[in-house]
């Protein structure tokens, strides 16, 4: 698992997450996958 995964899925799991809805949890998971590509596009550069 990535950095991001685990971190996607600590908030996910999170008393916020619960309160904040799946509106917040999708907003993480699209934020995951932009870091992710990055990620990868920088490690490709290199």
């Amino acid at each position: 698992m990535t950095r991001f995964a685990i971190a996607y899925s600590i908030i996910k799991n999170s008393l916020f997450s619960k309160v904040m809805g799946d509106g917040f949890a999708s907003m993480c998971w699209q934020l995951e996958i932009k870091a992710t590509n990055f990620a990868k596009e920088r490690f490709n550069e290199i």
